[in-house]
């Protein structure tokens, strides 16, 4: 297990949300989602909000009499191009998906594509080719209801090949044993009248620990400054995912936390005036990665070390012209807690003003405007009624 989460359902409507919201936070194909908990507790209702958040067009039914159905993910201007989350996945080179900033390798785990201003990808990892239509990625629907756990373990392995998201209603009735691959659990309970706890257990992605982290730290020499940055920015991360949950929107606090332990990893690779005695190590890194901007580097680093995931999150993570696209709620999350730290949490204002003396010499530039208000935005969307720090 990467991590567990808990939610409070209060209302129906909560539980559609949060289904919604999970659609944001996928980052592993194929995925199956074991559902557990008595009649009645919601877990339909979280299916309905996770299939429209995928751009499912169709109404999520219980496939209580059919035991299973198939729902095509589509984009949501309906065309039948899948969407994951919400944006359209389209062939790439070397067998894979491409979906937004996202490839979708031939092994199905996620990485981001390379954005205008990244270099040429390394060996391994080829750009992908112009978009096409012709993939179609499904969403399973079981239901094990009604049939005894014999059944249920047949309907479930003939199953186990299947290629896109199966979502599996009444998992109880399957043995832990074949809970395997990549795997979310999810937990209903009553509570009272109609509030409810979800009870979320991450099996789906790999973290490197606090020890691998410091390990990788003490390689590259990071500077101290650029530690303890990426050390606060990895603790408000982690706050905001916990005040997400806490308005019934998944979010994943630890992976956020390791995110921005890791996202300046290598940000000594972009230093316009390096110190006068840089550490020799400096050198091996910069000739590993040249002319790697140290977001697409440390990405790499990660892809390297086989946190795909991981990387994911953190690549979006920098002020960039065009700006990426930035899918899942963590790659927003990182970005805005990254742009709200200096050596401490600061306001936005306070963070640009900063950005305004150091890089612009005190000027604004229209880059910094852009930059500024996509911050903004971000923080509306994960604050509507404002941010409470």
């Amino acid at each position: 297990m990467t991590e567990a989460i808990k939610i409070r359902l209060p209302k129906a409507k909560n539980t559609t949300s949060a289904g919604a919201s999970l659609s944001s936070s996928i980052y592993t194909v194929p995925l199956t989602i074991f559902l557990r908990g008595d009649i009645g507790v919601g877990k339909t209702t979280f299916l309905q909000g996770f299939a429209e958040g995928l751009g499912i067009q169709k109404r999520l039914t219980s496939p209580t009499y059919a035991l299973e159905q198939r729902y095509q993910i589509s984009s949501h201007d309906g065309s039948t191009s899948p969407c994951l989350p919400a944006v359209a996945l389209t062939k790439a080179g070397g067998g894979g998906l491409r979906m937004g900033g996202f490839v979708w390798s031939a092994t199905n785990e996620c990485v981001l594509s390379p954005s205008p201003l990244s270099p040429p990808s390394r060996e391994g990892y080829t750009s992908p080719s112009p978009a096409g239509r012709g993939s179609v990625m499904e969403l399973l629907h079981i239901d094990l209801y009604r049939i005894d756990p014999k059944e249920a373990k047949e309907l479930v392995e003939s199953s186990d090949d299947f290629e896109g998201i199966r979502c599996i209603e009444w998992s109880e009735k399957i043995s832990e044993q074949k809970k395997t691959g990549p795997h979310i659990d999810l937990l209903f309970k009553d509570i009272k009248n109609s509030e409810r706890n979800l009870c979320i257990q991450f099996h789906d992605i790999s973290l490197p620990s606090r020890t691998q982290i410091e390990t990788w730290r003490r390689q590259v020499m990071l500077p101290d400054q650029i530690r303890k940055h990426c050390d606060i920015v990895g603790e408000f991360a982690e706050k905001i995912a916990r005040a997400l949950l806490e308005n019934g929107i998944v979010a994943r606090p630890l992976a956020l936390r390791r995110a921005g332990e890791l996202h300046d990893l290598l940000r000594f690779l972009d230093f316009q005036n390096p110190p006068l005695y840089p550490p020799p190590v400096w050198k091996k890194w910069m000739a590993q990665y040249p002319n790697f901007r140290h977001e697409a580097a440390c990405a790499l680093f990660l892809r390297e070390q086989g946190f795909n995931p991981l990387a994911a999150i953190i690549e979006p993570h920098g002020l960039m012209l065009p700006s990426p696209k930035r899918s899942t709620i963590e790659q927003k999350i990182l970005f805005y807690a990254d742009k709200r730290v200096i050596d401490r949490v600061v306001s936005i204002d306070e963070r640009f003003e900063n950005f305004k003396q150091r890089y612009g010499n005190g000027k604004v530039s229209k880059k910094h405007t852009q930059w500024y208000e996509e911050v903004c935005a971000i923080e509306k969307e994960l604050f509507p009624d404002g941010a409470p720090f």
